[in-house]
């Protein structure tokens, strides 16, 4: 006897074009694909990584080449107040990111060494941008410049021709090319609020709003399911090429969003913060920045 078939979906397919770093905290979007959840509710998600990070990512959602996107929160927030189309799903981690502050070998070997930094970003209005920002009012560093390097691979490079002295990245991200000595760890700037969330543009909002939605809930259905996936670390460690003790101490310390819902108040720390840097293009609101679903 052969087996029945089992047809996950007769109707069309509804695409959505979903951008992210290529990088472990979005192992749930690949995940959920793998097992067929996206289908299983109509959609199809065409995934694209973004090397460049967030500020790349806001520019093709202001273009129209992407319909959703898990951003950093302070790049989603700084984008939103510079008339970027998007509005705020909800929470992608509850956790923050944990940027490690890095320069090139054989230079300082500890922050409080710092003079004048330039700092190598991927673009102006990245998180590696904003973060720099954030570093340096904390550190009382009032001369600084940025060199623009597009990703992990032109910082490298900067480091490499002596023109920047100081690069912020998630600090398990860049933890190989530490280990090859390109570059040196010599502190760490974890966000002081959850790292990632999820952002659809005004676009894919007005025209397929159930989609976006259903989207967004089965990767947060995902998020808090996924511990129990067999071999976890493994699993990311092999697709993100990391060694397998360094995703288990990162996964000790990073929270997937298991409700997701922001209440206004949770983004005023943000808004506040960057508008204390003078990082916001105009005033703007936890009402303006949210989804009503």
């Amino acid at each position: 006897m052969q087996p029945a078939q089992t047809t996950l979906q007769t109707q069309p397919l509804t695409t959505l074009r979903v951008g992210g770093v290529p990088e472990h905290f979005n192992y749930p979007w690949h995940y959920a694909a793998e097992i067929q959840g996206f289908a299983r509710r109509g959609l199809e998600v065409r995934w694209q990584d973004f090397y460049e990070g967030t500020g790349a990512m806001t520019r093709c959602l202001a273009d129209d080449e992407l319909d959703m996107a898990v951003l950093l929160s302070e790049g989603a927030v700084a984008a939103i107040s510079r008339e970027c189309p998007i509005r705020i799903l909800g929470w992608y981690t509850e956790s923050p990111l944990i940027w490690g502050v890095h320069t090139r070998a054989g230079f300082w070997t500890d922050l409080e060494q710092v003079r004048r930094p330039r700092f190598a970003i991927s673009r102006y209005g990245s998180g590696s941008h904003l973060m720099a920002h954030v570093l340096a009012s904390q550190r009382g560093w009032t001369e600084y410049k940025f060199v623009v390097v597009d990703n992990l691979d032109g910082a490298v490079a900067a480091f490499a021709r002596k023109q920047a002295d100081l690069f912020l990245w998630e600090r398990f991200t860049t933890q190989p090319i530490v280990d090859q000595g390109h570059m040196v760890r010599i502190g760490e700037c974890p966000t002081p609020w959850p790292g990632f969330l999820v952002v659809a543009t005004e676009r894919a909002l007005a025209r397929q709003a159930a989609a976006v939605w259903s989207a967004f809930d089965q990767v947060t259905a995902t998020c808090r399911e996924i511990r129990g996936t067999p071999n976890l670390p493994q699993r990311i460690a092999a697709r993100f090429k990391l060694e397998r003790s360094q995703v288990m101490e990162w996964l000790a310390l990073t929270r997937w969003s298991a409700s997701p819902v922001i209440q206004p108040d949770g983004l005023e720390a943000i808004i506040r913060r960057l508008s204390e840097l003078d990082l916001l293009g105009s005033p703007v609101s936890p009402d303006r920045c949210l989804a009503q679903r």
